[in-house]
């Protein structure tokens, strides 16, 4: 670690670290079974690294659902 500015400047080793140590700390019971990450390319089903860039439509505009449907017997 090294302390830049009063802060910490954090390695990917650490990083892994406290996004591992946040999942386990956590208090809500909800299970996220897997998530695709545009970050890492891929499907991922480790918690504690499913992220999302805070520049992310997502996030910041509320894109996260576009249309929604109910649908009943069947």
């Amino acid at each position: 670690l090294i302390i830049l500015l009063n802060y910490w400047l954090l390695l990917a080793p650490k990083v892994l670290d406290r996004l591992n140590e946040n999942q386990w700390n956590r208090q809500s019971k909800q299970q996220f079974l897997a998530m695709y990450s545009s970050i890492f390319g891929g499907i991922t089903t480790d918690p504690a690294v499913m992220v999302i860039p805070m520049d992310d439509h997502m996030v910041h505009r509320g894109h996260g659902v576009f249309d929604t449907a109910t649908v009943v017997d069947g």
